[in-house]
């Protein structure tokens, strides 16, 4: 039983290390493509307005993975003092 309640905890952790990643490397991704092609199609530079909005975006899903993070845990906290 304390295995599990371990491989709980790490699992969660993994899980939020995991989310909060993915979207910076999908950020850095959009960033170089959205240069290589703005450059490429119109000769100018202009990667910083999309992807402006694009981080904002993420920020909040960031926000929001955080919030059921803590909200899951407290739940599981919780249950584990009843």
């Amino acid at each position: 039983d304390i295995i599990g309640l371990f491989a709980k905890i790490i699992s969660l952790s993994l899980r939020l290390f995991g989310n909060m990643s993915s979207g910076s490397i999908l950020l850095n991704v959009i960033f170089v493509w959205l240069s290589w092609v703005t450059v490429w199609l119109i000769g100018l530079n202009m990667q910083i307005w999309l992807p402006i909005a694009i981080y904002l975006q993420w920020v909040l899903a960031a926000v929001i993975q955080a919030f059921v993070f803590a909200l899951l845990v407290s739940m599981w906290i919780r249950l584990l003092n009843e």
